[in-house]
């Protein structure tokens, strides 16, 4: 399984306190990738299907194993 946390580099790795946070966490082994990284910065729309696979694959969450029926790539 791999978890992916879709929060903003600085909050993923305590530099950073979020506004409701009591204190920074993240749970053990996750990975990161912001989610606005998969949005075209001009347009606000999602990048090409082999622009996202590769940052997945650069965060270690690569797509192809997460498939509906493996469940092992959790996007939180």
């Amino acid at each position: 399984l791999t978890l992916l946390d879709a929060r903003d580099r600085p909050f993923w790795d305590g530099r950073q306190l979020g506004h409701q946070a009591a204190r920074t966490e993240r749970v053990p082994g996750a990975r990161n990738l912001f989610f606005r990284a998969l949005l075209d910065t001009a347009s606000g729309a999602f990048l090409p299907a082999d622009s996202a696979r590769a940052l997945f694959a650069a965060a270690g969450a690569p797509l192809d194993r997460a498939t509906p029926a493996s469940g092992r790539t959790l996007v939180v």
